[in-house]
């Protein structure tokens, strides 16, 4: 499989013909995160692939591309990776993405992908998309029958569902908008992740979400233990 890189726009004056593809890569603070990787993929034809790293102001950019339709993938140590699919770009087109916002991963790890994916049109009603997941334990076995919390708004549960037999999970047609959720089962610590964008007609989708076990049934997360840096820098 070759990898190329895409031609990247370095001076004022200076350009690429063809169509171009920028954004920006931020993290839950809003600071911009530089040096990220970020892959751009075909989906018709993955050998062609491209690469580029954020600048020191979080922008990362594409020229010289093909009209087609992308896969984005962003990469950084420390922070969930994240998936974009179905990035249409058409003929003569100049693209800026919307920021990618990147959760820091639960474990210290890069750990846990995000995936937004384009769902087919709705024939009627509001367009709204999905929010979905699948629930794991460290050793990567499914955690079936967790309760999962939408937060909508200021920490409010707008509905609750469960994991089923493979810890999968999916909030089907909620408006667009950020959200939060919050995953608690017997004899584990629950889980918590907020600003989740859900948008328009695509599927978010989280995997794997890894709940950490505890020797209780109704776990403490104040009595937590510390974590284990032994294991972290190895991931790292």
């Amino acid at each position: 499989m070759t990898i190329r890189t895409a031609c990247v726009i370095l001076f004022a004056g200076f350009s690429c013909h063809g169509q171009s593809l920028s954004g920006t890569v931020l993290d839950q603070s809003g600071s911009v995160i530089p040096g990220t990787l970020v892959v751009l993929e075909s989906e018709s034809d993955p050998s062609r692939r491209f690469q580029a790293r954020a600048d020191d102001y979080g922008i990362y950019r594409f020229s010289q591309l093909s009209a087609d339709v992308y896969r984005l993938r962003f990469e950084q140590a420390g922070f969930v990776t994240f998936f974009v699919n179905a990035v249409q770009l058409a003929s003569g087109e100049t693209r800026s993405m919307l920021p990618v916002m990147l959760k820091v991963a639960s474990n210290g790890c890069s750990g846990g992908v995000l995936t937004y994916s384009k769902m087919p049109p709705l024939p009627f009603g509001p367009h709204a998309g999905n929010l979905a997941g699948q629930v794991v334990d460290y050793d990567g076995t499914p955690v079936a029958d967790a309760d999962v919390s939408l937060i909508c708004g200021e920490n409010r549960v707008c509905t609750k569902i469960r994991t089923d037999s493979k810890g999968e999970f999916v909030f089907e047609g909620i408006p667009p908008g950020d959200y939060g959720l919050l995953i608690g089962r017997f004899f584990f610590y629950p889980w918590f992740a907020r600003s989740l964008q859900v948008s328009q007609d695509y599927e978010l989708m989280y995997r794997p979400i890894s709940l950490e076990r505890c020797p209780e049934k109704y776990c403490d997360p104040r009595r937590r233990p510390k974590p284990d840096w032994t294991r972290i820098a190895i991931c790292l």
